[in-house]
């Protein structure tokens, strides 16, 4: 999944897959302004393909490739098996290898001099394969035209492999692509004896004084068949006009086609690449996760699916290791985040404490708390003084008590979040595992707030304390009085709490709500203490922390 901000670079990446299977060709407006050489590495199982353009008043384009250890090694192991019995070979496994390795193939080429044509390019102990054709992707690539438009969609889907065997369909003992590349050799040698008969060679030598001869090599690419669909539905003899339809029921009828594609896929050798751009736009929710659903059938049979989107349901409905951040921190520049060392563990450490992925990957900012108390608090208190919600500012509260390990996290935190974006609110008596997450994550002393005493609760003052929960307990018909929560009280447990290390304030409170009729617990107070409280009354470093964020 490729997220990101409108021209954050998703549909650029896409763009850079388009050249490689030649459905676009890059031309000077590709170009990182200033630049002068534009470069592509695309990677499969086989290949390192290379793409250098240069030049931009006369475009200029390289293309090579260097094949994988994997694949070079696969290629001697399996001609080396064949020795004497070349002849007896599978001819089209050889001929396929020959082409992937950018050797011409005539109909007519002998098997055992294509073994020594492989072996030669392979020679090399680095070998890069000049002159090589793009690479054969068995991609299928649906945009928001091809979701609105049936016709387009099903020739992307459902045509597409029918294209290309058609090609390889045998008139004789010939494939029509064989017949077409020899009918286009026989004419390219009419057209160079012609030159030469006709005198052309000649008055061309007058300008290239060392020319010999003219050689015309037609380069064949059986890609682009032109094969169109037209699809009509039908309700009693009579055609239903899809066209006239909304663009959201387009695309769900185009979503049912692709889950039957989905469901008679089958899993293959021969592996389809699936790449989408946005492909969830004008569907609601349920069909949103319907279209996941979809694609996740696909991955699950050997598929490879690549898709951008903006829809935050489907950000958060797939595993944090799945999502590519592209970001632009500066002009014509796009920067990546993901989770790169050890996803899978990652993955697990982010998942398990909840945090969905959206804030993973848009929060501006991340407090980090260590109580249950500040979690409920801050995020209440912060949209009673800003009139807004931390939600709405991308503000992500983390609760240490779900870490359990501190070093995977931290790990993974900072993959997808600089340092300065991280701040953290401590007791004073903050434990081991605070301090320790403190180092790892590198947070800045300006943005760690100690508040408290010892606990978050003791910096309020006993008034606020004794307020909040009257005001609590009013609201639902109790009386505090009936409880031993007073002023007097709470002055008593500061007094114990200051003079004992091992006595916690938060548990003494707790002891004075017996009778109250309403249960206590660190959650419902830091909600009753937001409720209460207003930016007057609140410890001054949670101002002085909004202040920063």
């Amino acid at each position: 999944m490729l997220v990101g901000e409108n021209d954050s670079g998703k549909t650029s990446l896409i763009k850079c897959i388009d050249i490689f299977t030649g459905k676009y060709s890059p031309d000077t407006d590709d170009f990182t302004n200033g630049k002068e050489e534009m470069k592509m590495v695309l990677e499969t199982d086989s290949f390192e393909y290379n793409m250098i353009c240069t030049d931009k008043s006369n475009l200029h384009v390289e293309f090579s490739a260097i094949p994988t250890v994997n694949f070079v090694s696969y290629v001697k192991d399996y001609l080396g098996s064949l020795s004497e019995s070349i002849a007896n070979a599978d001819d089209e496994k050889i001929r396929e290898l020959a082409k992937m390795l950018g050797i011409t193939v005539r109909s007519n080429s002998r098997a055992d001099t294509l073994v020594s044509n492989i072996f030669e390019k392979l020679s090399d102990e680095n070998p890069v394969i000049e002159g090589v054709n793009l690479p054969e992707m068995n991609e299928v690539q649906i945009d928001g035209k091809h979701f609105e438009d049936i016709e387009s969609f099903f020739s992307e889907v459902f045509l597409k492999d029918k294209k290309k065997e058609l090609w390889n369909t045998k008139v004789g003992d010939k494939t029509i692509e064989e017949i077409i590349q020899d009918e286009l050799d026989s004419y390219a040698t009419t057209i160079s004896e012609e030159l030469e008969s006709k005198g052309i060679l000649t008055n061309i030598q007058q300008y290239l004084k060392n020319l010999t001869d003219i050689k015309v090599e037609p380069s064949f690419e059986p890609r682009n068949l032109s094969l169109s669909p037209k699809v009509l539905f039908m309700e009693n003899n009579q055609e239903i006009l899809v066209d006239k339809k909304g663009d959201g029921t387009k695309r769900r009828i185009s979503l049912a086609l692709l889950e039957y594609k989905a469901s008679s896929e089958g899993a293959s050798s021969d592996s389809k690449l699936y790449i989408l751009d946005e492909p969830d736009t004008h569907l609601h929710v349920k069909a949103q996760i319907e279209l996941l659903n979809v694609l996740e059938t696909l991955a699950d049979r050997g598929c490879q699916v690549i898709f951008t989107t903006h829809s935050p349901f489907l950000i958060n409905a797939v595993k944090p290791k799945q999502i590519k951040l592209l970001s632009q921190p500066t002009s014509n520049f796009t920067k990546l985040k993901c989770l790169e060392d050890k996803p899978d563990e990652s993955d697990k450490i982010l998942s398990d404490l909840g945090i969905e992925n959206i804030y993973l990957y848009f929060a501006k900012k991340i407090i980090i708390v260590e109580g249950d108390t500040e979690k409920e608090f801050l995020p209440l208190i912060y949209q009673k003084i800003n009139n807004r919600t931390m939600n709405r500012d991308l503000i992500k509260v983390i609760n240490t008590g779900g870490i359990k390990n501190i070093h995977g996290f931290a790990k993974a935190l900072l993959e997808l979040f600089d340092q300065n974006s991280i701040f953290i609110i401590k007791d004073n008596d903050a434990s081991e595992d605070t301090a320790k997450l403190i180092d790892k994550l590198k947070i800045p002393d300006a943005h760690q707030f100690t508040i408290g005493e010892k606990e978050f609760e003791d910096a309020f003052s006993d008034e606020t304390l004794y307020k909040s929960w009257e005001k609590y307990l009013e609201t639902h018909g109790k009386d505090i009085a009936r409880s031993q929560w007073n002023l007097d009280n709470i002055a008593s447990i500061r007094d114990k709490c200051s003079t004992n290390s091992e006595i916690k304030f938060s548990s003494e409170l707790k002891t004075l709500n017996k009778g109250s009729g309403k249960k206590f617990t660190k959650i419902i107070f830091g909600k009753i203490l937001a409720d209460y409280c207003d930016e007057s009354n609140i410890p001054c470093e949670i101002n002085l922390l909004f202040s920063k964020i």
